[in-house]
């Protein structure tokens, strides 16, 4: 599936990264920025692939600091979509992934740089069960 909404999916990214939390945390705005043109142009990043584009380094230090930008990126979303409004184009990222959800609210169309074999593997409740076979939270934010 490809993503017709690259220049609006881009405008609510720089939209998103004024808030004061992106503001604040250049690395994680620039990690941000790194998963999200990654998931526009059908790319899968691994942490190794992310500590490099971020530190110029790809060691397991700078793999589990990329990793732990990517955690706090993840919570910091439904707190700023909660507080200054969601608007038509959101940003999800699922526990232990890199892949950012493109959740185009208007038109109800998603995009992962994931594979589309993904809904194969989710439940009636829309939830994506993770290899250890436990739920993946979901946001009321970014809808299954």
């Amino acid at each position: 599936m490809g993503w017709e909404h690259d220049a609006r999916a881009r405008s609510a990214l720089d939209r998103l990264l004024t808030a004061t939390e992106f503001e604040r945390a250049p690395r994680q705005a620039e990690a941000l920025r790194i998963m999200v043109e990654a998931t526009i142009s059908g790319k899968c990043l691994s942490g190794r692939s992310l500590a490099g584009a971020i530190y110029g380094r790809d060691t397991v230090e700078f793999v589990r600091a990329a990793q732990q930008l990517a955690r706090e990126i993840r919570l910091k979303l439904p707190r700023i979509y909660e507080r200054d409004g969601a608007g038509p184009i959101l940003f999800c990222l699922r526990e232990g992934s890199y892949a950012v959800e493109i959740v185009d609210s208007v038109r109800s169309t998603r995009r992962t740089s994931e594979t589309d074999d993904e809904d194969e593997h989710r439940d009636a409740g829309g939830s994506r069960d993770d290899d250890r076979g436990t739920e993946m939270p979901r946001s009321r934010l970014c809808p299954a």
